[in-house]
């Protein structure tokens, strides 16, 4: 069970901003990272570092107490929000610290 979630700041091994989910639950502190990289017109939106952090408050309640191995709810949940809302890095990150869990 998801009992908390963040999104952190972090330098890539490029030395680039980037950004680390870390979920928080029964079992454990999970994380991982996404690029901040778009390399295509037809991609989703990347959120620079700053404003995913920001973002993601807005939307980190609807995590709260869901089953981390229902990777289907949490993708879903994702998908609901929108990763152009919330931004693809951070919909990545989200997802893998999930199954990491």
């Amino acid at each position: 069970m998801i009992k908390d979630m963040e999104i952190v700041p972090i330098w890539d091994s490029m030395g680039q901003p980037s950004i680390k989910a870390v979920v928080k639950t029964e079992d454990g502190v999970f994380s991982a990272s996404s690029p901040n990289l778009v390399t295509g017109k037809n991609e989703f939106r990347f959120l620079d570092s700053n404003s995913a952090v920001k973002k993601f408050q807005e939307v980190k309640n609807n995590f709260i107490g869901t089953d981390e191995h229902s990777y289907d709810i949490v993708d879903d949940k994702l998908n609901k929000i929108g990763f152009n809302n919330i931004g693809a890095n951070v919909s990545a990150a989200i997802s893998k610290a999930c199954v990491k869990a």
